[in-house]
C-alpha cells in the first residue's frame, strides 16, 4: 500500500517496483496492463530498469499489442543508459535480424558492452562468438575469458561451454582437470549434458 501511495505520487522508484509486482503476479494477482501503467510512469522520469521492461512488455506483447518498434526504442533508452540487459536485448535484435536489419557489428559491440556491464547472458555469448569465430576470427583466449567471467559468477550454460571447451580446444589450452570442473559446476545446477560429461570423463582417466 505504501508502494502504491508513493508511485500514485508520482515517485520513480515506486512506480517500477509497483510495475514488477503486478508483471510478476506473486504478491499480487498479475496485471499487465497496471504493470504497464506503472512501467510507463517511471520510464517517463528515465529509469532504465522501467524502460528495459516496457521493452520486454512491447517485444513479447505481453498486456498490449506486439511491437518490436516499440520494444526497440524503449530497449534503446535504456541500453544508452548502460542498462546491461537492455544492451543483451538489442544486440540480440541485431544478431538474429528480428525488427532490425541484421547487424553483426553493432551485435558485437551491444554484446561487449552488455558483457563489461556485468551481463553474464552476454559474456556467454562473447564466449561462443569467439570461439566459434562466426562474427570474428577464432580467438581462444578471449573465448576463455569471457566464458569464465560469466561461469564463476554461476551461469550455467557458461560453465558448461567452458567443460567444452577446456576439453575439445588444441594444444595447450586442452585442459581436462579444468573441464571436469566446470562440468562438475553446471552439473551441480542441473545441467544434463554436463552430467553425462562428468560420468564419461571420470569413466575414462586416461
Amino acid at each position: 500500500d505504501f508502494f502504491r501511495m508513493a508511485a500514485d505520487g508520482g515517485i520513480s522508484e515506486a512506480q517500477y517496483l509497483m510495475g514488477c509486482l503486478y508483471a510478476e503476479g506473486k504478491v499480487l494477482v498479475r496485471d499487465y496492463p497496471k504493470a504497464i501503467l506503472y512501467y510507463r510512469g517511471s520510464s517517463g522520469q528515465g529509469k532504465p530498469e522501467a524502460q528495459c521492461n516496457l521493452g520486454f512488455m512491447f517485444f513479447c506483447g505481453l498486456g498490449l499489442t506486439k511491437n518490436l518498434r516499440e520494444a526497440i526504442k524503449y530497449y534503446s533508452l535504456a541500453a544508452n543508459q548502460k542498462h546491461a540487459l537492455a544492451q543483451y536485448n538489442l544486440a540480440n535484435m541485431y544478431f538474429l535480424g528480428v525488427g532490425l536489419k541484421r547487424d553483426s557489428s553493432k551485435a558485437l559491440l551491444l554484446y561487449s558492452r552488455a558483457a563489461d556491464d556485468g551481463c553474464q547472458d552476454a559474456q556467454n555469448v562473447l564466449g561462443l562468438i569467439y570461439f566459434t569465430g562466426h562474427i570474428v576470427p577464432s580467438n581462444y583466449s578471449l573465448a576463455l575469458r569471457h566464458l569464465k567471467r560469466a561461469a564463476d559468477g554461476g551461469h550455467m550454460w557458461a560453465q558448461y561451454n567452458l567443460g567444452v571447451m577446456y576439453s575439445s580446444l588444441p594444444g595447450l589450452y586442452r585442459n581436462r582437470s579444468l573441464a571436469l570442473f566446470y562440468y562438475r559446476r553446471a552439473a551441480g545446477q542441473g545441467h544434463e549434458q554436463a552430467r553425462m560429461a562428468v560420468r564419461l570423463l571420470e569413466k575414462h582417466r586416461d
